[in-house]
């Protein structure tokens, strides 16, 4: 969305086959390469979710990561673009701007 005018820049479908909902706000970002990137996480499963990063300029997503439970958590992005992110389950997860996984810590206790 246009911050000046409120008109609409882009819209994009998660998944070109179903409509995937989102379950937590979005978070912006830069990534590997220093461009401007929406975070999301959105529910690809009964039991997991996945998340996405998405061009902000484009609307394009650049990459997905399946995770291995659901999560209702905001991503939060450092100043070098690195991603954190909880799940229902408990487990906070640390991910590089390009979308690799570097660690998972299980904190027993739903995020």
């Amino acid at each position: 969305m246009d911050a000046l005018t409120g008109n609409r820049l882009w819209g994009t479908r998660l998944s070109p086959n179903r409509a995937i909902p989102i379950t937590a706000g979005p978070a912006l970002g830069v990534d590997q390469f220093g461009l401007e990137t929406l975070f999301v996480v959105g529910r690809t499963a009964s039991n997991r979710c996945t998340l996405f990063a998405i061009n902000a300029d484009t609307g394009n997503i650049r990459w997905q990561l399946p995770l291995q439970n659901i999560s209702r958590c905001n991503p939060t992005v450092d100043r070098n673009g690195r991603i954190y992110l909880g799940d229902d389950r408990g487990l906070l997860y640390g991910i590089t701007p390009d979308g690799n996984l570097i660690w998972r810590l299980n904190l027993g206790a739903p995020i």
